[in-house]
């Protein structure tokens, strides 16, 4: 009650003095949310050196320490010790017992700058708007900024670690230890976006963490937690994942302690009420091969889950390199390396609070990139024979790899053969095939299999059986399936230059007047019923022969000479 009087008496003159800038009342509720957030989590008799806010300090009085020699060692002015004790209430400041607890404004402190490390960068990010740099050295009133798929790891004094994501700008406001005392004062206001913290236990009368919003302060001792800024309502939200987070509204003072496993918005003028995380996704039945360089990761159904948060690092432990929200079905994936990887997916709930992580971990291997099929073109239908595979050449191959089978699958194989060249030949007979290749990079470096094609191998048209002549009709057939046509050409040429008849016939057999004697040559085609039209097959040759009747005409004028 006493700090509480003492805040207000020290608040309201400031409030009511003539050209007080707009924020200043803002600055001072920030000060007292955090002053609540403190109290909320942890009473200050039960963690000595506890910071009840930026303005105050408290420190459990040690053996042997007296207020002056505290004064002497920790605070700018030596001589400032009577403020301390009249604060406190000491009456002697050479006999305070051993566990006292001492309030101390941090005015009168010593502070002692320190530095962060940028420890890792990826993609597009800033440090005061100059492209960040691993080893940069981050100060307090730094700002950083992250880009579309930007993201920074910054490694405290303490070796706690903050992470900074894909669009996000996060100031270092208060970096700093305090002479004589020990703990590191950590202040960070976010302005955009999200941060990932992992803090290690605060220790020391001086040691705080704080994260500011414009709606929200998040305080901790030692935890991992996510805070994020929602860019159209202004809204905070705070996930923890281990240990425990004192959140406090900005406006109204009113705070709450998050545990392990809880998440929490806070909006303007809202009471803020924690709710259980979502839990780990199921993410068993994602594939763990993906061979193309741009793939989709399929997103499993999850109740609960209004969107998703995908991130996705190399599984050799280095930082993530891609990180994104989406209420798709699917996520789209682009600019990997071939290497291993592991997905962290985590389901996201109607408020805007991420749940718990899940780890899927898949290999990608979409390099050498596979040649492009171009003969047989897909779907195409060829005649019996010879069959010419053609592909492209890419930069830098060696060798292909080519397969033919007889089903999609590749189970049985009628061709698996290496060639230098980008070209096959080999006879195929009538039916329907399947044909992929791969790229060969040096001597073992066989990449992905290109996309199945399919073809299909006709029968060559041809006649059922030489060409029958009775009662002098020309008569011949050949095999068809239904719903086809053929097409003939009769001539009495090889080139069939003149043509004696020609026709199309769904029938599968045609009677013709049978032509004079001689030589005649006769081909077919087959015509399918979406139009396409095969090659003529081989000309065959084939003789009429004379009628052995072809005298009786001319016996009845001989007949009547002789009479």
């Amino acid at each position: 009650m006493m700090f509480l009087t003492a805040f207000f008496t020290s608040l309201f003159p400031a409030l009511l003095r003539p050209g007080l800038p707009v924020r200043a009342p803002v600055h001072a509720l920030r000060a007292f949310a955090a002053l609540c957030l403190t109290l909320s989590l942890t009473p200050a008799a039960a963690l000595p050196g506890v910071a009840l806010s930026e303005e105050e300090i408290q420190y459990p009085m040690e053996a042997g320490d007296t207020l002056i020699g505290l004064a002497g060692r920790a605070l700018t002015d030596p001589l400032a010790w009577p403020q301390v004790q009249k604060l406190n209430g000491v009456a002697d400041p050479y006999r305070i017992p051993v566990g006292t607890v001492l309030r101390i404004p941090v005015r009168l402190l010593d502070p002692q700058p320190l530095e962060a490390r940028i420890e890792d960068v990826t993609g597009q990010a800033t440090l005061d708007g100059v492209a960040a740099q691993t080893g940069m050295a981050v100060r307090a009133g730094a700002q950083l900024s992250t880009g579309e798929q930007g993201r920074v790891s910054l490694r405290l004094p303490d070796e706690s670690l903050i992470v900074v994501p894909a669009r996000s700008t996060l100031q270092v406001a208060s970096l700093r230890r305090f002479r004589g005392l020990s703990g590191l004062d950590v202040q960070m206001q976010l302005a955009r976006g999200r941060v990932e913290s992992q803090v290690n236990p605060r220790r020391g009368p001086s040691a705080r963490y704080r994260i500011e919003t414009p709606t929200a302060v998040i305080g901790v001792r030692g935890t991992t937690f996510r805070t994020a800024l929602e860019a159209r309502s202004g809204d905070s939200t705070a996930e923890v994942l281990a240990g425990t987070v004192a959140v406090a509204q900005v406006s109204s003072g009113a705070s709450l302690a998050v545990k392990e496993g809880f998440g929490v918005r806070v909006g303007e003028g809202e009471t803020p009420v924690a709710r259980p995380l979502l839990g780990a996704p199921p993410v068993e039945g994602l594939p763990v091969l993906f061979e193309t360089p741009v793939f989709r990761i399929p997103l499993p159904a999850m109740e609960g889950a209004t969107a998703w948060r995908a991130q996705i690092a190399p599984a050799d432990g280095t930082p993530i390199r891609l990180d994104l929200e989406t209420r798709e079905a699917a996520i789209s994936v682009s600019d990997l390396a071939d290497g291993d990887y592991l997905l962290y997916l985590r389901a996201v709930d109607e408020l805007g609070i991420e749940g718990r992580d899940a780890t899927h971990a898949f290999r990608l291997k979409a390099r050498p990139e596979p040649p492009f099929p171009s003969r047989p073109e897909e779907k195409a239908r060829l005649t019996e024979g010879t069959v010419s595979f053609v592909w492209s050449e890419p930069v830098g191959m060696t060798h292909y790899r080519l397969q033919v089978a007889t089903n999609p699958g590749f189970e049985t194989l009628l061709v698996d053969t290496q060639q230098d060249t980008p070209r096959f030949e080999t006879a195929l007979t009538p039916g329907e095939y399947y044909w992929r290749l791969s790229s060969i990079r040096g001597e073992a470096d066989q990449g992905p299999w290109s996309a199945v094609s399919r073809f299909v191998v006709r029968p060559q048209a041809k006649l059922a059986a030489a060409p029958e002549f009775a009662d002098g009709l020309l008569r011949f057939r050949w095999a068809a399936q239904p719903g086809q046509q053929a097409e003939y050409q009769l001539a009495s040429d090889p080139a069939f230059r003149s043509l004696d008849a020609q026709g199309r016939t769904a029938d599968e057999s045609i009677e013709l007047p049978s032509p004079p004697a001689g030589e005649y040559w006769l081909r077919l085609r087959i015509i399918d019923a979406d139009g396409f039209t095969g090659p003529w097959s081989e000309p065959q040759k084939f003789s009429v022969p004379l009628d052995p009747n072809w005298w009786l005409p001319f016996t009845l004028p001989l007949v009547l000479i002789l009479l």
